[in-house]
């Protein structure tokens, strides 16, 4: 119970941060990356001061307010078309080894969730890892998730054995008009995935993706000294150098490039990879990263 608890007051501070980074964006994360204002007019309301000019009506200002200039009406556009929200999150075992890593990935699904789940889109949540794949399948509101959640311990401890990739299986899926994003720390090896990305049809199915690269080693510093550390796989403790050019800064070094060459490797299909610190805010990161990219 104290847990349970405790899980339902980590989602009501995580919500509360979420939604300060959705209110920054006028038509929500997820809209505002894959598709603009539609072209026929739905209602009409006051003006608000995040509406761009384009957005008043002069002639229904001047006929319902009784000072336009001061208070004028703005146009609400249909939007163009629904959109589908795919969440790709990496359960595996180099995910389970840093809690910090659990905790960045729940923020950054989260953040789509909810900004799909505020536009009425349809919101799709796939675990994978370690030859395990769990598909929500479409969901639409944050009761239904937060059980898609609570599955993955129980599901990760059956038999649920996936041979396959997880790009493979959504490449299956054939979407349309959709953003996919892909939360992970791609330990793993990269080599022929992109190869399964072309079988998205990005451009001409109207699909949007965004690696987000959970980077233990991106606050690493090299140091003079030595850093006694515990091995998970061994159960032991080791000595490792942090010195320039010792074990830990060739890890880093090593990590750095890895990601540079998925980046590298999934450009010419317009894909957005994005690294997010351990040491960071998740959503804030996100966010700033995003606008970087003029993705919102």
């Amino acid at each position: 119970m104290a847990n349970a608890s405790s899980a339902r007051k980590h989602l009501a501070i995580l919500r509360l941060e979420i939604d300060k980074v959705l209110a920054q964006s006028r038509i929500g994360i997820h809209r505002s990356i894959l598709v603009s204002r539609g072209i026929e007019v739905k209602t009409v309301r006051p003006y608000d001061p995040a509406d761009t000019p384009s957005d008043i009506d002069y002639m229904v200002s001047a006929r319902v307010s009784e000072e336009p200039e001061l208070q004028p009406m703005s146009r609400v556009y249909y939007a163009e078309k629904e959109i589908s929200v795919v969440a790709l999150v990496d359960v595996g075992k180099t995910m389970s080894l840093i809690p910090q890593k659990q905790k960045h990935a729940e923020a950054l699904f989260w953040l789509f969730a909810l900004s799909a789940f505020k536009a009425h889109d349809r919101f799709r949540i796939i675990f994978f890892g370690d030859e395990l794949l769990l598909d929500s399948e479409w969901i639409g509101d944050e009761d239904v998730l937060q059980e898609a959640v609570s599955r993955v311990v129980l599901y990760k401890n059956r038999q649920n054995m996936f041979r396959g990739h997880v790009l493979s299986y959504v490449a299956g899926l054939e979407l349309r008009d959709a953003i996919i994003i892909m939360i992970s720390d791609f330990a793993s090896a990269w080599e022929g995935k992109a190869k399964l990305l072309t079988r998205f049809g990005f451009f001409e199915r109207n699909i949007k993706m965004i690696l987000f690269a959970l980077d233990e080693w991106s606050d690493f510093r090299p140091h003079s000294y030595g850093m006694r550390l515990f091995d998970e796989s061994s159960g032991r403790n080791t000595l490792e150098d942090m010195r320039r050019g010792g074990s830990l800064d060739k890890l880093a070094q090593a990590a750095s490039a890895h990601f540079q060459t998925i980046k590298q490797n999934v450009q010419s299909l317009s894909i957005a990879f994005i690294r997010i610190p351990l040491l960071a805010d998740p959503l804030r990161t996100a966010h700033k990263e995003l606008m970087r990219l003029c993705i919102i």
